[in-house]
């Protein structure tokens, strides 16, 4: 027996990695969507952090309602997870598999709890809804309706399939709404087709996935990465050897497989990253190589129908032969470059269950605490600061502040990160944009609000302890250049400062 829990995130921007969670809603139901608990918390927002205006007229929410009512990400980070792990819990979003699955990483990451252990460990495991819906699409698209947007195309948002099928969806983009919203779907999609939904919904287990490759060698793999032109679909080729555990190989029937003769590898890897309109310019297209991990829930079905792919078929059982060596370099795993910022690294940066176990001593006593690990300490500073900011020594909070100062002012970089610079062209640009719309002038202005505050509260804090004369508000000149306009009565004094290990 399991259970679901259907959730979703709002965020202040669409960066998983980097941008923090505004609301948080879940809905526990049994196997027939019945409901058995619900959830909702708002999570405060650290100084550190400048949201990203677009985001907020999203979802309506700003800093000042979520810091109202929210609490900590640390208090967050302990719900979640007691949540999300709770035996034979299959974790359920709609199309999170790109952004709430890894807005649950990163958080899980940079508090110090196992950000995979939900995925696979006692009975747990993960669903993308929106892959239900797809598959649907693919194999019995009569069943439910499919809406188009203003392009002929058909929409896979959810506030759309919703007003198609009927489904009640007040307030699209409300983390609670969009949860009943799925739920609403599921149900319908499981009463339409059982059959096919049961197919769909065990695809994400890594031992279903390995059984269905192991039965054949042609599949359609459904994919929003093939395009609507063509029905987001392929048939794929599977190929007799592999390059890492759990990773298969196959080759796109319907792609060019002669490029994979022509060009040399590095070349190939080359056009696989170009985007889809600078191929179009050199007349060229990416190579017909797939790699896909039984553990990713691939959208996979069985072909047998391979009438007009003949020339393909022997293409690729040609290469298969021939062309092994070249392909073992193409799929060769890289190890990515550590990330610039430390917080943001779990996929190279993994916890061993020694570190876990340091986990459980650090939170007896978090204030006094020390990991022996460089990467670990480094995360652990920032930690402290943005959740136990009120017990810090003076000393500690001094560079914190300082930290916030540095990054938020533009003086140390931060990439992809909002300065308050940054913030007032994007806000000056939305505020013409949306001048005739009161309710998103008002999101906006109460989100100016908020932002004015925190930099009058980060300067002042500075002066106050570095006794810097700061940039005036009205004319800061730009820091980066040799001569910036600025007032200046002292320097910063680092001694003054006694910095944390490393932010």
């Amino acid at each position: 027996m399991f259970t679901y829990l259907w959730y979703d995130f709002e965020t202040y921007g669409a960066d998983p990695k980097r941008d923090r969670i505004s609301q948080f809603a879940g809905i526990r139901t049994d196997e027939n969507f019945n409901i058995l608990e619900e959830y909702e918390y708002f999570c405060k927002l650290n100084d550190d952090y400048i949201p990203n205006p677009e985001a907020c007229l999203v979802t309506g929410i700003t800093p000042l309602d979520a810091n109202e009512k929210g609490i900590s990400e640390e208090e967050l980070s302990d719900k979640l997870y007691k949540i999300f792990t709770t035996p034979n819990t299959v974790g359920v979003g709609y199309n999170s598999f790109k952004f709430d699955d890894e807005i649950l990483r990163h958080l899980f990451y940079r508090t110090f709890r196992n950000p995979y252990k939900r995925e696979w460990a006692d009975g747990c495991s993960r669903w993308d809804f929106l892959r239900g819906i797809l598959g649907f699409y693919f194999q019995s698209p009569e069943s439910i309706s499919f809406p188009k947007d203003s392009e002929g195309k058909i929409s896979f948002k959810l506030e759309n399939l919703s007003v198609a099928n009927n489904i009640i969806h007040e307030n699209a983009h409300d983390a609670l709404s969009d949860v009943r919203a799925t739920i609403a779907m599921a149900k319908l999609l499981r009463e339409k087709d059982e059959k096919l939904y049961d197919y769909i919904f065990n695809l994400r287990q890594k031992n279903e996935v390995v059984k269905l490759l192991n039965r054949g060698k042609f599949f359609y793999h459904i994919d929003f990465s093939y395009g609507a032109t063509n029905n987001y679909s392929s048939v794929l080729y599977k190929l007799d050897y592999g390059f890492n555990k759990d990773e298969y190989i196959f080759l796109d029937l319907n792609s060019d497989l002669d490029l994979l003769y022509k060009e040399e590898v590095e070349e190939l890897k080359k056009l696989a990253y170009m985007k889809k309109e600078d191929l179009e310019l050199i007349g060229k297209t990416r190579p017909g190589i797939k790699t896909i991990r039984a553990n990713s829930i691939p959208l996979l079905f069985p072909c047998d129908n391979l009438s007009d792919l003949s020339q393909a078929v022997s293409k690729a059982k040609y290469i298969e032969t021939r062309l092994r060596d070249k392909l073992a370099k193409y799929c060769k795993f890289e190890k990515s470059l550590s990330s610039l910022d430390i917080e943001i690294d779990p996929y190279n940066n993994f916890f061993s269950y020694d570190d876990e176990a340091e986990f459980v001593k650090m939170r007896e006593n978090p204030l006094e605490f020390k990991f022996g690990k460089e990467n670990l300490q480094k995360i652990f500073e920032r930690f402290k600061a943005k959740n136990y900011y009120e017990k810090l020594s003076e000393a500690e909070k001094k560079s914190w502040d300082m930290q916030c100062y540095k990054w938020l002012n533009g003086f140390e970089e931060r990439e992809n990160y909002l300065t308050f610079d940054s913030f007032k062209e994007k806000i000056s640009e939305l505020k013409i944009t949306h001048s005739e719309n009161l309710e998103k002038i008002k999101i906006l202005s109460k989100l100016e609000s908020y932002v004015s505050e925190l930099e009058i509260k980060i300067n002042n804090i500075q002066v106050k302890t570095t006794g810097l004369t700061l940039f005036t508000l009205e004319d800061k000149g730009n820091p980066k250049t040799k001569n910036p306009k600025v007032k200046k009565t002292k320097e910063i004094n680092d001694s003054e400062i006694k910095p944390l290990t490393l932010f």
